[in-house]
């Protein structure tokens, strides 16, 4: 997603870049790329090269449209090894989102792994899913290649994996792997025959990754993991987690997502 890197800096702490038609979602800008901003601006804040991403929560308040998108970071709070970020996003009309973002200077400690990486046909065997999917064209940044689920099919717990890359062979960073955990495709779609217009309210993201786990990978896939625990009343949760290769858990997240999909709407066809 070369948008990402298309943004400049009005001062130490607030960027600007512009709501560029590639990004665009069923309503504004897609989430990934907004929250990605946000980081950039966050870390800016921070101003702690050795405080590494640790976790970010973003509030989606309205839609973004066609101009400028400014995020400006506030350092709240520090200790010895922590740092916590403020960052207000915003057009001319107001507010778009506000972002909580935590950073950490992280210390040797065992690594135990209480999750497993799911197992799957690889990418390489598997064909990036069609431009028209779903009537956004944030998908074209991205190469995508499911490994199960599909929009249409239904699946116990709206369940898909899904090798994914950038197709601009961009290098894996902290705002690149937030990018990368808002990708799913929409859990709703995973059990209706038709797609629904979603729109995400909340995200939260921690991150496992270190450094050397990003250099690990580079420009090579990673497996999205995503899964459904319930849709109801307009709303459902998502819940993601994105491995390397090297079966290195990376990130988990989760949202809660608005969706309008009527009573008794036809399902999709039953996975076999």
């Amino acid at each position: 997603m070369s948008v990402l890197n298309d943004y400049t800096w009005l001062n130490e702490t607030t960027l600007v870049a512009a709501m560029d038609p590639a990004v665009a979602a069923f309503s504004g800008a897609f989430g990934g790329w907004v929250a990605a901003h946000a980081l950039l601006a966050a870390q800016k804040a921070a101003n702690d090269p050795e405080a590494l991403p640790l976790s970010l929560s973003i509030d989606f308040l309205r839609a973004i449209g066609p101009g400028d998108v400014v995020s400006t970071g506030e350092l709240v709070h520090s200790t010895r090894s922590l740092r916590f970020v403020q960052v207000a996003t915003a057009q001319t009309e107001g507010d778009c989102a506000h972002t909580s973002a935590i950073f950490a200077r992280r210390r040797a400690t065992d690594d135990i792994a209480s999750a497993t990486m799911p197992a799957c046909a690889p990418p390489e065997d598997l064909q990036p899913i069609p431009r028209d999917v779903a009537p956004v064209t944030w998908i074209d940044s991205f190469d995508l290649r499911m490994a199960t689920g599909a929009v249409g099919e239904r699946s116990t717990g709206m369940r898909s994996l899904t090798w994914t890359r950038f197709k601009d062979e961009r290098a894996l960073d902290y705002a690149g792997l937030l990018a990368i955990a808002d990708t799913p495709l929409p859990r709703i779609s995973m059990h209706y025959a038709e797609l629904s217009k979603i729109s995400t309210i909340t995200m939260s993201v921690h991150f496992h990754a270190d450094e050397a786990d990003l250099a690990r990978v580079r420009q090579d896939f990673v497996l999205v993991e995503a899964s459904n625990q319930s849709a109801r009343n307009g709303y459902y949760d998502q819940l993601t987690r994105v491995w390397s290769r090297s079966r290195r858990l990376l990130v988990s997240s989760t949202q809660m997502v608005w969706f309008n999909v009527p009573p008794g709407a036809p399902l999709g066809r039953q996975h076999t």
